[in-house]
């Protein structure tokens, strides 16, 4: 899965999207893609952490935190 970006242009005007998409193949070996859900209207820093997420990148490095330990949960 990865997060595609899609530009579409209307009447002189650019659209663009953001889709979650994952690749797959078909039967006969042809490389397919198939969107999952539809991102356009989150925010570009959301956008960036689901991009982010999905190349099993830390969004947080959880060591920097001050106040988190075993006994406050």
């Amino acid at each position: 899965m990865f997060v595609s970006k899609r530009t579409k242009k209307v009447n002189g005007k650019t659209y663009t999207s953001s889709q979650i998409v994952e690749s797959y193949r078909t039967s006969d070996g042809k490389i397919r893609q198939k969107t999952l859900l539809d991102i356009s209207r989150l925010g570009e820093d959301k956008i960036n952490a689901i991009k982010l997420a999905l190349q099993g990148k830390n969004i947080v490095d959880w060591d920097c935190l001050d106040g988190l330990s075993a006994l406050d949960f």
